[in-house]
Order: structure tokens, then sequence, then C-alpha cells
């Protein structure tokens, strides 16, 4: 009879001290975001952004701060600037006026024949604050106290810009140009068939920005010709010194001298994605786009810099070969310093909006609407699977003992072939939503808007478990080596028996959502919807809110890589903390056999001699399990 010793070791550290969490913001490179205006005062440049409100930069662009103090929300329809004061539009709830670069706002009422129309356009004109929403255009001369309405003669809905050319006021709409009479009156002057997004003017050459190309004018709007880009989407136009710039949907920025037409294609180049605002000052060049960020360039667009913003949300983090991929919904990006530097990692994609990546080995796949991509090179080039999946939407993409799944709405799309051939399982998810699956003891376990769903074969069919659930809005399950836990609306659950019954766990100071859970040994994370990120090292016997340092604390997911946590945010950032920082780190595999541990002998025969050279007066434990094969 032969005995055979299995040994396995873990070495946990406990430092002793009680270190201070630092979580570190990490954007250098994770660039993204909707802008939709601009506003630039010599090196201030102000940003309005749909959802993240309005972004200030003092120094060109180096360095961003958020100004929405006293706005009512953060969805900005339109941006305009002049000395101290910056004006703004709020989708719905009208115009906002700081007199102090955006430290404070003050809320600008305006008759209701206005609302609730949005704002799409604010001007500086003279001494006068223009505005324009549908059917309407208004100005005030005392910073909002009193209101004068220009609108007799409008009879078009969307109304995209307005300037003042040679004394006169000119607006651009859907209908073509319009011109503001003597005797009040807005005319339907020109270019009947276009919706003119931007205007400008210089001396007597009047230029249109339209969905036909660029136009131009030298008697005053009456005639047009157009000067290129027939037939094309042209969504801003901007003049810097002795050249037109423009900005496409293609993502394109063209430059021409203005003597002389001659259009050259810029280093610009933003696939799937549109410039939508142009701004200049001095030879500063500005791009906000719908999905990309902010871009700048000093040297008339021969090169370009992305400028950082980070508003992206963050959808998930994998670890693949010591490098961390990210899901946004504006990219994927690739870091392989712990998060000094991402790049983005989108060769091969028709769209940017990712959710679900899932690592199978050396491939990693990720999920676009109905589309898989593979990338077998650490996520540098991607390929489309061209895998017919019959659906048009997923919520999840898991790879669980060889089988993928993917997740919708009353669903679960299964292939046991890597993706070649899929079979769909209904039962018992009828208008159900899955968030995540975790595989336990043979079972499936489903984190679904109607609870814990669990199959016992391999998701063809599925059972509600939700006795003890309080809610059964479930947004995450996680597990560790006694507990499958649930995070759900209202807070934290546990079951030690496969779900057959749920427990709370109280958390002082929870209020909101939990969204994401990591968990290893006895230590839990938690990520929640606006209360930032809590710890307990004990199961989940006591917790410690850890948000220092932390700006954004709506938080949309964790991950464990290498000596760190990091978190991702709904609109925001990325960020990491060490560890250590919390009062703990652990010395995973790859580390225990550098100089300062060894095991001898190995194999084991009667006994084992294990040496630790450490530098740090820590505690820690060493773990045996013995495992005996008669």
């Amino acid at each position: 009879m032969k005995k055979i010793i299995k040994l396995s070791i873990i070495i946990l550290f406990i430092i002793s001290q009680n270190a201070k969490s630092q979580w570190q913001e990490i954007n250098n490179g994770l660039n993204g975001g909707n802008y939709n205006s601009i506003s630039m005062i010599d090196s201030t440049i102000y940003v309005g952004s749909w959802d993240n409100g309005i972004l200030k930069s003092s120094d060109n662009g180096k360095k961003w701060v958020s100004i929405n103090s006293g706005l009512k929300n953060t969805n900005i329809t339109a941006i305009s600037s002049k000395e101290d004061l910056v004006c703004v539009g709020i989708d719905f709830d009208g115009i906002f006026i700081s007199s102090n670069n955006g430290e404070n706002w003050k809320h600008i009422s305006i008759s209701n024949r206005y609302f609730p129309n949005k704002i799409s356009k604010i001007e500086f004109i003279d001494n006068k604050i223009y505005f324009c929403t549908s059917f309407r255009i208004g100005f005030t001369s005392d910073l909002g106290d009193n209101w004068t309405e220009i609108d007799s003669g409008l009879n078009c809905k969307n109304i995209y810009s307005l300037i003042k050319h040679n004394n006169s006021l000119y607006a651009g709409t859907e209908y073509g140009v319009f011109h503001f009479t003597n005797d009040n009156f807005w005319k339907r002057l020109s270019l009947f068939d276009c919706e003119v997004y931007d205007l400008v003017s210089k001396g007597m050459k009047f230029y249109a920005a339209t969905n036909k190309g660029i136009f131009l004018s030298t008697n005053n709007g009456i005639d047009w010709v157009n000067i290129g880009f027939k037939d094309k989407n042209v969504y801003s136009i901007k003049l810097i010194n002795s050249k037109i710039i423009i900005g496409v949907d293609s993502g394109n920025v063209f430059l021409s001298d203005i003597e002389e037409i001659n259009w050259q294609k810029k280093n610009l180049d933003i696939s799937n994605c549109k410039i939508q605002k142009l701004e200049v000052n001095n030879n500063n060049i500005i791009a906000s786009t719908n999905g990309r960020g902010i871009f700048k360039s000093s040297d008339y667009g021969e090169t370009w810099d992305q400028i950082g913003l980070p508003t992206v949300t963050c959808n998930n983090m994998v670890n693949v070969s010591n490098s961390i991929l990210l899901s946004t919904d504006y990219g994927l990006f690739k870091s392989s310093d712990n998060g000094d530097v991402w790049l983005p990692i989108n060769s091969g994609f028709d769209d940017f909006n990712f959710k679900p990546i899932a690592v199978d080995r050396n491939n990693i796949y990720t999920l676009i609407s109905d589309k898989i991509y593979l990338s077998n090179d650490n996520g540098n080039k991607w390929v489309n699977q061209k895998i017919n999946l019959n659906k048009t939407y997923f919520n999840t993409f898991s790879i669980i003992q060889n089988n993928f799944y993917l997740t919708y709405k009353g669903g679960v799309s299964i292939s046991k072939d890597k993706g070649l051939n899929w079979n769909q399982s209904e039962s018992g998810l009828t208008n159900t939503n899955i968030r995540n699956l975790i595989h336990r003891n043979e079972l499936l376990f489903a984190a679904t808007d109607h609870g814990v769903s669990i199959s016992s074969d391999n998701g063809i069919n599925w059972e509600l478990k939700n006795i003890g659930l309080n809610n059964f809005d479930v947004k995450v399950v996680e597990q560790n080596a006694n507990y499958v836990f649930a995070g759900t609306q209202n807070g934290l659950y546990f079951t030690s028996n496969n779900a057959e019954n749920w427990k709370l766990i109280e958390i002082p100071m929870l209020k909101s959502a939990i969204n994401a859970i990591k968990i290893f040994n006895n230590i839990i994370f938690i990520g929640t919807y606006s209360d930032g990120v809590f710890l307990s090292t004990d199961v989940g016997k006591s917790w410690n809110q850890i948000n220092s340092d932390l700006k954004n604390l709506k938080v949309n997911c964790l991950s464990i890589i290498n000596d760190y946590i990091f978190v991702g945010t709904f609109k925001g950032s990325v960020y990491r903390a060490k560890l250590s920082d919390f009062g703990f780190s652990e010395i995973k595999e790859d580390r225990l056999f550098d100089n300062s541990f060894s095991i001898f002998p190995n194999p084991a025969q009667k006994h084992i001699n294990i040496t630790l050279k450490s530098e740090l007066n820590n505690k820690f434990k060493v773990l045996l399990y013995f495992e005996w094969v008669i």
C-alpha cells in the first residue's frame, strides 16, 4: 500500500498596524465620453456633457475639475462663457449663470413659454446673452433678471446656431438659414433643404456647416455655393487665423486655407464617432466627440492629444497574462503596469459600447450587442466570430467548465463547442434579467431581478430560491469556500446550504444597492451604487466604509489583481489601492519561490522545513493542507 501526501501551503500576511486606505485615481490614457458643447477663454476650457455636467480646465486641458455645485441635474445641452461669466443650458431645467467661473450657479427664470423645451444654444453677443429653444429665441441684458423674446417668424423646431454677421443676427436651423430683420421678424433666407448645424463669418464671407456639406455666401446669406463635402454631415466649422477647420460625422477633421479652398484631412481619425463641436482659441483647436472624449491640437491639426476627461462607465475588469483588460461604454482598454497607463485596444470593432469580457485560457472574448469577438494576443487584435446568436441583446457572457453562457431577458443561450452551436433555454426565467452567473457544487447560481435562480442541469432548467431574501432585485452573486453571497437593492445576504434559505448580513451605513462583490479567504469587498466601498475582514461580521480619496462613490465593478484592489465607477474614473493599505496583503503562488521563501525537502517524506526571510514586522499564518491518497 502506497501513501501519497499532497501538500498545499498558503501564507497570509496580516499587517499589524491600522493602515489608512489610499485610493488613487488612475486615468492616464483612459479617455472617453460624450461632450456636446465647448467654450474657451485663453487657457480656460469649459465642456458640457450628458450625465456628467460641466468640467473645467484652467491649464489648457491638463487637469479637469467638475463644477456642478448648485445645478439641478447634470444633463448639459449648451454652454458659453465670457470673461468671468459662464452660462449653461440644462435639459428641461432652463438656464444657469455663474459670475465666478463656475464656482457657484444661479438658476435663471424664463417665461414658461420656453419650457419644457431644452436649451439648444447659448451665445454671448455684444452685451447680451442669447438662448435658443424649440421655436424660440430670446435674450437678456441684465444677467437674466429680464428677458426679451424675439421669435416672431420662426417656424422650426431645431435651432442649432446663432451668430452676428455684418451687424445682423442669423440663425442656423433644421430648415435653413433665418435672418433677423430690422422690423424684429425672422425671415427664412436660404438653404431651405439643409439642416444648418453651424455658422461662422469673416468679413463678407459667410460659411455654413450642414447635412449636405460646406457652403459659402459672399452676399450676406442670400446665395450660397457648395465648397466641399457634398451630401456629408458637417457638424462644426470654425475659423482659425487664415484657415477653415471642420468636423464631420466620420470622426475626421479637415482644414483649408480661406483664400484657396483645398481640403486636407488632418491626423484625427476616430472610427465610428462624430466630431460634435470644434472650438478655437489662439492657435489651439479643441474637438469634442460623441464617445471618444476631447482632443486638442496646437499645430493646425497636424498632431492631436487626447486630453483626460475621466467620465467613462467601467463595466468589468479581468486579469489576462499580467495585464488588466477594462471594458467601458466607450471602448476596451488594457494596462500592463497595474493601471499606471491605459491603452485603447479597439482594433477590429465596429462599435464601442462594451460590457462583458470572458476569458478561456489564452482566448479573450467580448460581446457587443449580438456579436462575439475573439482575441488570442492579449486584446491587441479582435476578430468577429460571425456567430448566429438569434438574439439582438445580451446581458452577460460567462465561460463555466468549458461551456459558454449568454444571458438575455427571459433566457439563456448555451454553447458546448465554443460558440459554434447554441441552444436556448427559457425554463423558469420568464421576464427575468440575469446580472451574473457563478458555478458551485455542480449548480449554477444566477443573480436576477426576480431573485436568485439555480440550475442543476448546466442551465437547461432554472428554479428561484428566494427564501429569506427581503429584496428580490439581486445585482450580483459571489462565493468563498463556505458561502454564497447575494448583493441586492437593499443589502447583502448569504447562504451556506445552496440557497435553501438566505440570511441578511447587517452593514451599518449602507443605504444603496450593492453592485459588486469581491472575496478572498474571509475578506469581502462590496461596491455600492452611491455609498462607495465597504470592507469586512471577518466574513461579514464587522464592516468599514473605505472611501478615503475615492471621489466617485458610484461603484460599478471591483477586481483584485496582483497586490491591488481596483474600483471601476459609473461615469467617472478607475481607482486602485494596495491591499496593504487596508491592513493585509496576499502572497500569491507566483511569489512563493523567491529568495525569501524556501521549502525543503520537496516533495516531503518524513519532515519538512519552511524558511521565511522577511524585513516586515508582520504577523503571518502558515496554513498546511494535507490530502492522503491510499
